[in-house]
């Protein structure tokens, strides 16, 4: 019987010893790694529950008794100059429609859906979205409802955009109680 020496009969040991130790500290890094991964899912899933319940609870606003304002041509410029975009991008605006609601007026009540569309002219992302955040801070019953965006081919650069915007206000039908 041969003896082996001490140091490899150690070795032998320290490798039995430390080898379930290597193996869970892998797997500890793995699990934290996961739960770390699922952490960021939750929160982001989490977020966006919070944002659906509270686009639920949101209602739609409605003119009451009238037809809305029609200075939309200057609600654009004060929302425009807010945002602090030139007059010029402004490129006009068109009726679309001014109907009766469908299924409105079986409850007695008669409502009507009025749709604007508005065009911004060579626009960056950016100007576009200071003009949207200053048009639903300002203008509760004017709701972009459609955005249409169109490469503009501009000396300023290739990230400017031509923008159609559909706006519509829902309003209380003139004297329309049915």
């Amino acid at each position: 019987m041969t003896k082996f020496p001490r140091t490899v009969i150690l070795g032998v040991w320290v490798v039995a010893l430390g080898l379930p130790l290597v193996i869970s500290a892998n797997r500890l890094a793995e699990a934290r790694s996961q739960l770390a991964g699922t952490r960021s899912s939750l929160v982001r899933i989490a977020d966006s529950a919070q944002r659906i319940v509270d686009l639920r609870g949101t209602q739609e606003r409605i003119a009451e008794h009238k037809r809305p304002e029609q200075d939309v041509i200057a609600r654009v410029s004060a929302a425009l100059a807010h945002a602090g975009i030139a007059a010029e991008h402004f490129g006009g605006l068109r009726p679309e429609s001014d109907a009766a609601l469908a299924g409105s007026g079986h409850t007695g009540i008669a409502y009507r859906r009025q749709s604007v569309r508005v065009s911004l002219n060579d626009l960056s992302i950016a100007q576009l979205g200071a003009f949207l955040f200053e048009w639903s801070a300002t203008q509760r019953l004017w709701t972009p409802t459609r955005i249409e965006l169109t490469h503009a081919r501009s000396r300023q650069g290739s990230d400017r955009y031509d923008a159609a915007i559909l706006i519509t206000a829902t309003y209380l039908a003139d004297g329309e109680r049915r």
